[in-house]
């Protein structure tokens, strides 16, 4: 498919709305008014809007947080409390159209060849989840404690968090991927003293970058209607849309001048994985202009070159990156995608730039920057940036701290928790990387499933996730920021998952270090194929009911999420909450 300058339709040579036409929008930002009890208070509205995606296109209606898209950045300092209406105010239809279509249909827009599907039923139903909170389970947007338009819900944020960027976005059960699709998702930023003291770049050398690939309905010519496409294909009920938004436009450019910016990006796609790389006027990369400072969790303790193959957020990750744009005065340059979709860890199959359609990447330009020409100073990066980061070793955790297994396997239970049992039917042998061979029965693995995994209030836990399954799933934990303590490569080709059973065992091959990009504080791991990711996270001062979940939204709407619950220690009959 080759991108041409057409507007107003596509055609079977691939044509698309022009790049690179509309200039980046940045979203307003809420900042908090405090009430008598010093607590800060927003009311935020889930509202329908028409909002534009492209100057050539026709205006889109959508669901969004005060009628904007990405809905307005929350902006909090830390330890001081925010209390949150959330006000439902969602009015028609669901304001997208969803069809399923047969292999390959993912990269055109319009409904042609597809089966649609009815979502007329379907209720403004929503609730709202700040991803990456440390929060109480009653403020954590649980999946089925949705509010109907009209009624509101008030949750409580105390913001004891390191400065980071979480982002909020719509978690009501089952209904997640076509609202967060629809538009419900904005960004939310914690300050603090630490972050101030670094002097970083702010104002409007700070931006908030939303990524978002979407696809587009047509009509019976084969014009642009401007309404929103979910399109799947027949197997497979990932989303995957061939046309990238940034802050909610398709392809735009940004006027930069030759200094240094903070982009805090965030990957809000249902599925589809980025791998970014930056390409000069001639197509080719850049190294060396971007450094990582930050993760889900907040601020690393030094600086980190972003790898030359590019940088990869799937789903719900964010990356905190200064961009010194010093030695490209007057140049052009293109930040491109190179990841395939799915995304399965292997590099490009293309060089940076040239579209890659049968790996559902048609269109792989993301945002043009426009550097203004003029004197560029070398600037001054920190060296030195969180002094309170420390990396975590399992020496560094009690030596009571729980243990958990989970399993990512395509079948009816995808979400596997797993504990210890005997040899037997139904029983999946598992050879560690110390030699040892034990066996594992599963204890839950849909949602209807009772919660089996009981934390016990501010104890410390290695969560031990190994996928099965072929595909990479981005595994998100709600409550807690964890560390990576590191990845391991397992044989899995005695595994059936119909029985459960592995013979020969699943067996450990190598282990592999944690990549300096993946080493700080994290909300949510990619787990690769034949990979188990191993995290230590702290379950600290807030107890109840919350979730884990994959977060490619498709999967978790279709069951691959599962409670689990923080009680306080000292309660009668719930044991040590240790696991396994």
């Amino acid at each position: 498919m080759t991108m041409t300058a057409t507007t107003s339709r596509t055609t079977a040579t691939g044509a698309a709305p022009t790049p690179f036409t509309d200039e980046l929008p940045v979203p307003p930002v809420l900042r908090p008014q405090q009430n008598s009890q010093g607590t800060g208070v927003l009311r935020v509205h889930a509202r329908a809007s028409m909002v534009s995606l492209h100057r050539a296109l026709p205006r889109t209606p959508v669901w969004a947080y005060e009628g904007q898209l990405p809905g307005p950045t929350i902006e909090v300092r830390r330890d001081a409390a925010l209390r949150v209406h959330w006000i439902n105010k969602l009015a028609g239809p669901l304001p997208i159209v969803a069809v399923t279509g047969p292999p390959g249909s993912q990269n055109e827009p319009g409904r042609s060849g597809a089966s649609p599907k009815d979502l007329s039923g379907m209720p403004a139903w929503t609730a709202v989840h700040v991803h990456g909170a440390a929060v109480g389970a009653d403020s954590d947007g649980w999946p089925e404690n949705g509010v109907s338009p009209g009624d509101r819900s008030v949750y409580t944020y105390p913001n004891r968090q390191r400065a980071t960027a979480l982002w909020y976005h719509d978690h009501a059960m089952n209904l997640t991927a076509y609202q967060v699709y629809a538009g419900l998702a904005g960004m939310y930023l914690i300050r603090d003293d630490e972050e101030d003291a670094l002097h970083l770049p702010s104002g409007r050398r700070e931006l908030p970058l939303m990524l978002k690939d979407i696809n587009l309905d047509q009509d019976g010519e084969g014009r642009f209607t401007g309404r929103l496409l979910h399109k799947t294909e027949l197997g497979a009920n990932e989303f995957f849309g061939p046309y990238t938004t940034v802050n909610g436009r398709i392809w735009p450019y940004a006027r930069l001048r030759p200094t240094v910016y903070r982009l805090r990006l965030l990957n809000a796609s249902n599925a589809r994985t980025y791998r970014l790389v930056l390409l000069d006027d001639s197509g080719t990369p850049v190294t060396g202009a971007m450094s990582l400072i930050g993760t889900d969790g907040g601020l690393l303790g030094a600086p980190v070159a972003v790898p030359p193959e590019g940088l990869v957020l799937a789903p719900a990750e964010r990356a905190d990156v200064l961009l010194d744009l010093h030695a490209h005065a007057g140049q052009t340059l293109t930040v491109v995608n190179t990841a395939a979709a799915p995304y399965l860890g292997v590099p490009a199959a293309t060089p940076p730039g040239v579209p890659d359609p049968a790996h559902r990447l048609p269109f792989p330009q993301v945002l043009q920057l426009r550097v203004a020409p003029g004197p560029a100073p070398e600037p001054q990066l920190p060296t030195v940036l969180s002094p309170t980061f420390r990396r975590l070793t399992h020496a560094d955790l009690p030596h009571d701290h729980g243990h958990r297994l989970v399993m990512l396997v395509k079948s009816s239970k995808p979400l596997r928790e797993m504990e210890p049992a005997p040899d037997g039917p139904g029983i999946v042998r598992v050879k560690g990387s110390d030699g040892t061979t034990a066996g594992f029965r599963v204890a839950a693995g849909t949602w209807a499933d009772a919660a089996t995994i009981h934390v016990v209030q501010d104890s410390w836990e290695i969560w031990r996730v190994l996928n099965l399954s072929g595909q990479m799933h981005p595994i998100h934990l709600h409550l807690v920021q964890f560390q990576i303590l590191r990845r391991e490569v397992y044989d899995a080709s005695g595994f059936d998952p119909a029985t459960g059973e592995a013979d020969p065992p699943i067996q450990h091959v190598a282990t592999l270090p944690v990549p300096p990009d993946e080493a700080g504080w994290k909300d949510t791991v990619r787990v690769n194929p034949n990979e188990m990711a191993v995290v230590a996270a702290r379950f600290a001062d807030h107890s109840g009911r919350y979730v884990y979940h994959c977060h490619l939204l498709e999967h978790e709407d279709a069951g691959m999420m599962r409670p689990f619950v923080v009680m306080p220690a000292g309660i009668p009959g719930m044991g040590g909450g240790h696991g396994h």
